[in-house]
């Protein structure tokens, strides 16, 4: 049985149907994909551009509206004193953005306010707390110090070291699969066990990464006596999930058309010895020997009586002179 994969549509063109694409192509494709992903993944919030401040690991905010004179501690009775923080900062491997509407309609002009979004600003990002910090026109933007706190937990709480050993194994196993020609190369196995390593490291780092974001979410909200909000970020669950199921894919197709190939080199090994080597139940030609012919009865003293011996000898039982 054969469980590797070819691929020819008939929709394609002549050269793909010519030629069909194998199985370690498709591996090579998956992983491919699977090193963009953990890409993106790790360079969240690295960049104020694009879709940098879209991918970050926890976002914490100020609750605006539901401030009461009836706060339980010095903090409730400071924000009910004053108008409603409107920050958000979301937290990634290797950077930090943040969005407020108060520092956008304070730096305002027309063309400005034009650019920012509707739902809470341009967004900056940096590493640098302080650089953060003196973007916001007052400090009464940030009463809680959320961007101090986001600051530390990015540089103490998540750690992208685990997802990026993943992306170089995946890498180092993407190459070695373009390289070798078949999988009967001493380098296939080395390839099938850092695919397995590859998964196992990115499976270890989204239960790690998921796990320390709820756990900063809860953390931060508890201690803020409900006057913070926090979630998780769903773009970058989305990918890390994805790129463990592209990596159980290529495992799973690794190590099957390893032991599959095995299989078939022990079978061809077997034809071949049992071709060279001769079958102990089969006589040679040159040992085929032909049955001894049949003795005549020699005349005795029984047969002087029997009357069947009284017959003419024939001319071959007669004695030779």
């Amino acid at each position: 049985m054969r469980y590797r994969p070819y691929f020819r549509p008939a929709w394609a063109p002549q050269v793909l149907r010519v030629r069909t694409i194998h199985h370690r192509h498709l591996v090579v494709f998956i992983l491919g994909l699977t090193v963009i992903l953990l890409s993106v993944l790790i360079s969240g919030c690295s960049t104020s551009g694009g879709a940098g401040p879209q991918l970050y690991v926890a976002e914490l905010s100020y609750k605006g509206g539901n401030q009461t004179t009836t706060s339980r501690n010095a903090y409730g009775q400071l924000v009910s004193s004053q108008s409603s923080p409107d920050l958000k900062v979301r937290i990634g491997y290797f950077g930090v953005c943040t969005s407020s509407k108060h520092s956008n309609s304070s730096s305002s002009s027309s063309s400005s306010n034009s650019t920012s979004s509707s739902g809470g600003g341009g967004w900056k990002c940096s590493r640098n707390q302080s650089s953060l910090k003196s973007k916001l026109p007052s400090s009464n933007d940030d009463p809680s110090d959320l961007i101090g706190t986001g600051t530390d937990i990015m540089k103490k709480a998540l750690s992208p070291y685990v997802l990026i050993i993943a992306t170089c194994f995946v890498f180092a196993t993407m190459v070695i699969i373009m390289l070798i020609y078949t999988p009967q190369s001493s380098a296939y196995p080395l390839a099938t066990l850092m695919g397995i390593i590859s998964f196992l490291l990115t499976l270890i780092g989204m239960v790690w990464q998921q796990t320390s974001a709820q756990t900063i979410v809860t953390c931060v909200t508890s201690m803020e006596s409900d006057n913070v909000a926090g979630h998780t970020g769903t773009s970058v669950a989305g990918l890390g999930w994805v790129s463990v199921i592209f990596l159980l894919a290529c495992t799973i197709g690794l190590v099957v058309i390893y032991f599959n190939d095995i299989e078939d080199e022990m079978e061809n090994a077997g034809v071949t010895q049992a071709m060279t080597t001769p079958n102990p139940q089969v006589m040679p030609m040159e040992k085929f020997q032909p049955a001894p012919a049949p003795v005549a009865p020699q005349p005795g003293f029984w047969n002087t009586f029997n009357p069947l011996s009284w017959r003419r000898p024939h001319y071959d039982e007669r004695p030779q002179f």
